[in-house]
């Protein structure tokens, strides 16, 4: 009866000590967990900076302080020579090298430690990295260009790759270069070691051997080419010929034609020679060089129109275009089979307009004429519109062609030849490099009206301008923006003529009549108001004797110009 008192006392006493350790256990645990609540869990680290019962802010100045110190401190670089020579450097720091820290991912990471969404599992990492810790490597970058640059600022100098045998040009002859041995950087090994000190966040000596690098080809390996160069190259001067022109190519130039590629040798496979080629891309950049003198655009036949009447023309001339990779084909053709002379690829670009089709053309009548006034301009924008209309003078369309003012205007820069004078432009009148060119296209626009010709696009401007007088009658047209276009919608080609007679701009179309007529009725002003904004209509008709065969309408609302207020020259 002892014994078993004795025994359910030793069972009372065990139950008794397992339950109060299971509870001051979960008691533990819980106080642990709650303490860690809102901080990083105790015992955790970032490399080997303790940051556990940190809320993430000091946790993140933290290491941003031990970051900053480790970036800014030096590197020793000891290398080893292939003789096994030991030699030690100071070079730049971490930040130089390229790498970059994340520590708002890092800091996150170590948060998360904990936070599953299993209980069990969170308990059980708590109390393991309260025991035992846990240490977590920082989120970094390691850029491949910036170690490149620090390798070769701090290493390159004291390695340098291997050089194979070479065939060289000198004193007018191909002489060999003999093979030097080298030595190269580990690139590998040292970015393996960067990264590694850039976890522990401690700056650790870098220890590089470098590498002994033996070259492909020695000098003896070289005969077998430098002969066949020496060969080839007897066939100097060559003649480069088209139509009744020739080019000679001199020996050094020849010389800089060939090119000697690394080829396993014929026979043993496991050894490496020089070969011989004549380079396609080196043949292609000499007649790139070459085709500046020999390439030359088509000239149309050029027509002068007085009285009304096309009287003389200019003669017209084939254009010439060199092949560039046909002929680098032939030249390299030439030269493996030993000739002297070789024939360009040449093509002639005949002209739109030749002299001898010129008479058929049919730009024999005027058929209409365009008129405006620009009395009372500054002298840069009259310059302007003279640059401006001489680009439209002797412009040929063709039939059924679409006329694009600003196709042909093209770029509207000093290069050009233009100055700076008033233009509208973003609700202002500013000065801007071609004020005045819209009266070349309001004058272009009369002419085409005129004509009779079929109008697509056309714009008024904002406010009306005295030099387009009658308003309504106007085209502005701007670089990239508004244009003015219109069809030849007659059988034969139109051709335009521009003139200055004092203060008058004066455009011309010539074709050939085809008994069409214009019937115009405005522009008619309407509804103007005092601060001179005003509405204007112009209607115009075409007839073929008693056939209406086509009819516009342009209507042109014009702003006050008090909205549209002049700024100050930027240019002057």
């Amino acid at each position: 009866m002892a014994i078993i008192k004795k025994n359910y006392r030793v069972l009372f006493y065990s139950a008794s000590f397992i339950f109060i350790s299971v509870v001051l256990f979960l008691f533990f645990s819980l106080g642990l967990v709650l303490a860690n609540r809102n901080k990083i869990i105790a015992g955790a680290a970032i490399a080997d900076i303790d940051i556990g019962r940190l809320d993430k802010t000091k946790a993140k100045n933290k290491i941003n302080d031990e970051i900053q110190k480790f970036l800014d401190e030096k590197i020793f670089i000891e290398y080893r020579t292939p003789d096994e020579t030991k030699k030690e450097i100071m070079a730049g720091g971490v930040k130089e090298i390229g790498v970059e820290f994340d520590i708002e991912t890092t800091i996150n990471n170590v948060f998360a430690l904990g936070r599953s969404q299993n209980v069990f599992e969170n308990l059980k990492t708590h109390l393991e990295t309260f025991f035992r810790g846990r240490k977590i490597d920082p989120v970094f970058t390691l850029y491949g260009p910036r170690l490149e640059k620090y390798i070769e600022k701090y290493l390159k100098p004291r390695g340098e790759p291997a050089r194979n045998a070479a065939i060289v040009f000198e004193k007018n002859d191909f002489v060999i270069q003999p093979e030097k041995e080298g030595v190269i950087i580990p690139q590998k090994e040292v970015e393996n070691q960067v990264i590694s000190m850039s976890r522990d966040l401690k700056i650790q000596k870098l220890n590089i051997a470098l590498v002994k690098d033996v070259p492909e080809v020695a000098e003896r390996e070289t005969e077998f080419a430098l002969e066949l160069a020496k060969d080839y190259l007897k066939i100097a001067p060559l003649i480069l010929k088209y139509e009744d022109n020739s080019i000679p190519i001199s020996k050094e130039r020849l010389a800089d034609l060939f090119e000697f590629p690394v080829i396993n040798q014929p026979g043993n496979e496991s050894n490496k020679i020089l070969g011989f080629n004549v380079s396609l891309e080196k043949t292609k950049d000499l007649l790139t060089l070459f085709s500046q003198g020999i390439n030359r655009e088509s000239n149309n036949a050029q027509f002068v129109a007085e009285n009304g009447k096309v009287t003389t023309f200019r003669q017209s001339f084939e254009g010439l275009r060199l092949n560039i990779d046909a002929s680098s084909f032939l030249l390299k053709q030439s030269i493996l089979a030993k000739k002297k002379e070789t024939e360009l690829a040449v093509s002639k670009i005949q002209p739109d307009i030749t002299t001898a089709g010129a008479n058929n053309l049919g730009v024999v009548d005027l058929l209409g004429r365009g008129t405006t006034d620009f009395t009372g301009s500054p002298e840069s924008r009259v310059h302007n519109i003279k640059t401006a209309a001489a680009k439209f003078n002797g412009i040929l369309i063709k039939p059924g062609e679409k006329f694009s003012f600003n196709k042909i205007l093209g770029e509207v820069t000093p290069e050009e030849g233009y100055r700076a004078a008033l233009v509208i432009k973003d609700h202002q009148t500013i000065p801007e490099y071609g004020g005045g060119i819209c009266q070349v296209s309001t004058t272009v626009f009369r002419a085409a009206i005129f004509s009779g010709l079929d109008i697509i696009e056309r714009y008024p401007h904002s406010y009306a301008v005295k030099y387009y007088n009658p308003q309504g009658f106007d085209a502005t047209v701007y670089p990239g923006g508004p244009d003015l276009k219109f069809i030849n919608n007659t059988e034969r080609y139109i051709l335009i003529q521009t003139k200055i007679a004092g203060n008058k701009l004066i455009i011309e179309f010539y074709g050939t009549k085809d008994g069409r007529s214009v019937k115009i009725k405005g522009p008619q002003e309407s509804n103007k108001q005092k601060d001179e904004s005003l509405k204007a209509e112009l209607f115009y008709e075409v007839w073929r004797g008693d056939e209406l065969i086509a009819e516009n309408y342009f209507l042109s609302n014009y702003f006050s110009p008090k909205l549209f207020p002049i700024a100050r020259n930027p240019l002057e």
